[in-house]
C-alpha cells in the first residue's frame, strides 16, 4: 500500500512539472513573439517622368465602341398611358409588343406606349412623337399629367403622363423593327414594334402590364384620387 501511495505521489509530481513546464515555454515563446519586429508594408512613392515624356491618353476605341457608349447613356424614354371612365370603372389603355418573343405571351407582357429621347427633346414631347410612330395614330389631345419617372430594369427612367382620352377600338398601324431569324443567320425578318393594343380596367391592367410599371397604376389612381 505504502509502494502504490509512493508511485502515485511520483507520478503526479511528474505531471505538475511537465504542465509546469510547458506554461513556461509558452509564456516565453509568446514573450519572443512579441518582441519580433513587425514587417512593414512598403511605402509607394513617386517616380518622375523622364523630360519629354508625353502625357498618356487612352487610345481612341473607335467609331463602333464610341456609339455603344453613347447607346449606354441613353437610358430615357418617356410614354403616353390614356385613360378613360366608363359606367363601372376607369380604363386604361395599353399596348402588346410584336416579334416572336412576345407572341404567345399576355400576362405581364402589356404596357404603356413609349420610346426614348435625348437631351435636345423634352419629355412630353417625345412622348407624343413616340405614340404616334408606334401606333400610327395620333398622340391624344387633352390635359396631360405627369405621373412620374420610374426605373425599369432595363436601368432606363421611363417618364409617363396620363391624359384622359377615349380613343374607342382605334386599330394600331405600328412602325415596324427587323429581327434576325434564328439569331447568327444573317436573315431579317419586319415585325410591327407594337401588333395590338387594347383598354383594360384598372384590376386586369395590373396583371397585363410588365411589372415594372405597375407603380405607374399606382400613380394614376393616386391622381383619381385627387380629382372631382
Amino acid at each position: 500500500m505504502n509502494l502504490d501511495a509512493s508511485h502515485g505521489n511520483t507520478v503526479f509530481t511528474v505531471v505538475v512539472a511537465v504542465v509546469a513546464s510547458c506554461a513556461l515555454v509558452w509564456r516565453v515563446s509568446s514573450s519572443v513573439v512579441r518582441r519580433l519586429p513587425v514587417p512593414q508594408p512598403a511605402r509607394a512613392r513617386r517616380v518622375p517622368l523622364a523630360a519629354g515624356t508625353p502625357a498618356f491618353s487612352p487610345p481612341d476605341p473607335g467609331p463602333g465602341l464610341r456609339q455603344s457608349r453613347q447607346n449606354d447613356r441613353v437610358k430615357r424614354s418617356a410614354g403616353i398611358l390614356p385613360y378613360r371612365h366608363t359606367d363601372e370603372s376607369v380604363e386604361v389603355w395599353l399596348a402588346h409588343p410584336g416579334g416572336p418573343f412576345w407572341a404567345k405571351k399576355d400576362e405581364r407582357a402589356w404596357g404603356v406606349v413609349k420610346g426614348e429621347y435625348g437631351d435636345d427633346e423634352e419629355p412630353l414631347a417625345a412622348a407624343r412623337r413616340e405614340f404616334a410612330e408606334e401606333t400610327g395614330i395620333p398622340a391624344p389631345d387633352g390635359d396631360y399629367v405627369d405621373l412620374g419617372a420610374f426605373r425599369q430594369s432595363s436601368a432606363k427612367t421611363v417618364t409617363v403622363f396620363a391624359v384622359e382620352h377615349d380613343l374607342g377600338d382605334l386599330a394600331v398601324r405600328s412602325n415596324t423593327v427587323e429581327i434576325e431569324i434564328p439569331r447568327g443567320s444573317g436573315r431579317f425578318v419586319e415585325f410591327p414594334e407594337i401588333d395590338e393594343a387594347r383598354w383594360f380596367d384598372l384590376l386586369t391592367a395590373a396583371d397585363k402590364i410588365h411589372a415594372g410599371q405597375l407603380p405607374v397604376l399606382a400613380s394614376l389612381v393616386e391622381h383619381l384620387k385627387t380629382q372631382p
